[in-house]
């Protein structure tokens, strides 16, 4: 893959500390200037070099940032022809937040890849005024008639998807929208849920909201219990499907055929393209088996031990020189220079995001 070799037909990116980032982790070298009507200006302490940002909401993690170069970035990636699939671990009303202001792509995966939304539509791009040229009655009638469906595609998740879970988390047709109405996680039906129970009662710090696939648990505000404590928990996992890693210094468990390399697999298998096909950016634990699929990754960062020590073990993967937006913005042109490379003359693209 890359320069001079197999043409690059989908790009798969994490986004927590990959396209996105948080104040926590670049404080030390960058600051955050006054928000404006949701941008703000972040500046590079040493260099003096500033971006112009968008800001998103999360439900836990407070505010993060991403660039406007960013985005530009990944705008001229697509123009190529090349698949761009997001890849996260965020819960589903945390992702249902930041879509307005992450890049348009070809396939959003969410829940640690329980939950996708292929070639969604997003709420700004539905545009009413696409109707001026019929007379204002008939435009209101159609409005009125068409709301509900156009509400449907406006949040389109690919319910087939996350129905090869329900062996493991339950019965999701009530989960149709990205945030749907759920049930509390004491009550739901699976094996996801009945290990959910127990470690609530055994006293672990969980959160499974707004989560249809998984839930997260937190080692250090668990009172009583350690790191070695959870090694226990999960050497259980793979007996009941499920799996574990860390995302954002916490550990999430979900199903064992979920997981991000899973989820980049079943993209792969949907467009007919095989991992050589691809190129990856990530940076935290929970993307090492993504990174290892892809086998070529770009990272912008090192979240986690555990991707330092894959790193020694993948030569195909690049760590860019300078931290957070500039070595996201690095990282991603450093793909587009390796897709025009591979790829003289832009492929036809195999399914078009609107």
């Amino acid at each position: 893959m890359g320069e001079g070799g197999k043409p690059i037909k989908v790009v798969f990116s994490d986004i927590d500390g990959t396209l996105v980032h948080y104040p926590k982790d670049f404080d030390r070298y960058a600051e955050l200037g006054e928000v404006v009507n949701g941008k703000v200006f972040i500046r590079y302490n040493e260099t003096g070099e500033s971006r112009e940002c968008r800001v998103l909401e999360s439900m836990t993690g407070g505010k993060a940032f991403i660039s406007e170069k960013t985005i530009a970035l990944v705008d001229q990636i697509r123009a190529e022809g090349v698949q761009f699939v997001l890849i996260t671990g965020a819960r589903s009303s945390t992702y249902d937040n930041r879509r307005p202001n992450l890049p348009k792509v070809d396939f959003e995966v969410f829940e640690n890849g329980g939950r996708c939304i292929r070639n969604g539509v997003r709420r700004s791009s539905c545009n009413y005024n696409s109707f001026n040229l019929l007379p204002h009655a008939l435009e209101l009638m159609i409005c009125f008639c068409f709301f509900p469906t156009l509400l449907s595609i406006l949040k389109e998740i690919d319910m087939q998807w996350t129905k090869m879970y329900e062996n493991v988390i339950g019965d999701s047709s009530n989960a149709t929208t990205v945030t749907p109405q759920l049930e509390d996680a004491s009550e739901r039906v699976g094996p996801l849920w009945d290990l959910y129970r127990r470690l609530s009662k055994e006293g672990w710090a969980l959160d499974a909201r707004d989560y249809v696939t998984n839930f997260r648990v937190d080692v250090t505000k668990s009172t009583g219990k350690t790191v070695e404590d959870f090694e226990k928990i999960k050497d259980e996992l793979k007996a009941l499907n499920l799996a574990t890693s860390f995302n954002l210094g916490k550990a999430d468990i979900y199903p064992s055929t979920s997981g991000k390399a899973n989820a980049a697999n079943c993209v792969l298998g949907i467009l007919e393209l095989t991992p050589e096909d691809s190129i990856s950016m990530f940076d935290d634990d929970n993307d090492v088996e993504l990174g290892a699929l892809t086998g070529r990754a770009f990272l912008p960062g090192l979240t986690h031990p555990s991707v330092t020590a894959a790193l020694k073990e993948n030569p195909g993967w690049e760590v860019m020189p300078v931290e957070g937006f500039l070595g996201t913005e690095e990282a991603l042109a450093r793909i587009l220079r390796a897709v025009k490379s591979a790829n003289p003359q832009p492929a036809e693209k195999v399914l078009t995001a609107v």
